[in-house]
C-alpha cells in the first residue's frame, strides 16, 4: 500500500478513472453525465453524476 500525505492509504493496484459526456438535444437542452471510479482488487469506489440544462 502507498500513502500520500495525511490522507488514507490507497491500494497498490488501484486506478483512477474519470469520463464525462455532454449531449445537446436542442439549442437550450443539454444532458451531462460524469463518472469517476477507483477500481481495485480489494476495494472500489464509484460515482455517477447527471444534470440537465
Amino acid at each position: 500500500m502507498f500513502a500520500f500525505g495525511p490522507g488514507a492509504p490507497i491500494a497498490g493496484d488501484e486506478a483512477l478513472v474519470e469520463a464525462g459526456l455532454d449531449m445537446a438535444f436542442t439549442a437550450n437542452t443539454t444532458l451531462s453525465v460524469f463518472y469517476a471510479g477507483q477500481p481495485a482488487e480489494t476495494d472500489t469506489s464509484n460515482m455517477v453524476r447527471a444534470a440537465s440544462r
